[in-house]
């Protein structure tokens, strides 16, 4: 039986007032289907503005984990858009490779 040990909170933060990512898709310049994740602050938070954050790698990806900036963005009234850009990991090979001698101008 498995027992919880530890509580971790946001400080700040109750977790009713946590952004939590809509996955969005869109077509590439070549009509590939890219998965992104947005983050959207509280209608009453709205800014208007939105940053979008090209994760590292660039095999790399974003997915459905606490990130602190996110939350933060989100609670000062940011959207923030994270793609998966191809080259991104968790797509399958393919989409993982296709990255490969052609950094910047694929992505």
């Amino acid at each position: 039986k498995w027992r919880q040990l530890t509580k971790h909170s946001v400080p700040g933060f109750s977790e009713q007032e946590l952004s939590y990512p809509e996955v969005v898709t869109y077509p590439s310049f070549d009509g590939l289907a890219i998965e992104g994740l947005l983050f959207k602050p509280g209608p009453e938070e709205a800014n208007g503005w939105t940053i979008i954050w090209p994760h590292g790698g660039p095999q790399d990806a974003e997915t459905f984990m606490f990130y602190d900036l996110f939350q933060l963005a989100a609670k000062m009234g940011y959207q923030l858009f994270a793609p998966n850009f191809r080259g991104s990991a968790n797509y399958g090979y393919s989409f993982f490779k296709m990255v490969e001698q052609d950094w910047g101008d694929g992505p």
